[in-house]
């Protein structure tokens, strides 16, 4: 078992590093607008709940259980502290700026 404190770590720095690296392509590449600063973290579920309010079902649907996978994982690896629930949950939160990254691209 992996010390609780190690796997809270490895998901906040995991986290931290791909918001970042985020950051740096749509302010830095892109000229984006410093709003994607706090968009890029929240696009997904933000964007899935307005598109079911759009009745735009396949990308809110996509972007509602990207978003509870991400979370559900991570919590799972807090909650278990094994070696696959972690890199389960690290392989979500690179699933999820990913999907963040195509929502952003897309300008909605």
């Amino acid at each position: 078992m992996i010390a609780r404190r190690k796997v809270i770590i490895s998901l906040v720095v995991s986290f931290v590093v791909q918001w970042s690296f985020s950051l740096l392509v749509w302010m830095g590449c892109f000229k984006a607008r410093a709003m994607v600063i706090w968009l890029a973290p929240l696009a997904p579920p933000y964007y899935g709940i307005r598109f079911l309010i759009e009745r735009d079902l396949d990308v809110a649907f996509v972007s509602l259980i990207i978003s509870a996978l991400a979370i559900g994982l991570c919590l799972l690896a807090v909650r278990l502290r094994r070696t696959l629930t972690l890199v389960a949950a690290h392989i979500a939160l690179v699933i999820y700026w990913l999907w963040s990254y195509c929502l952003i691209g897309i300008g909605v």
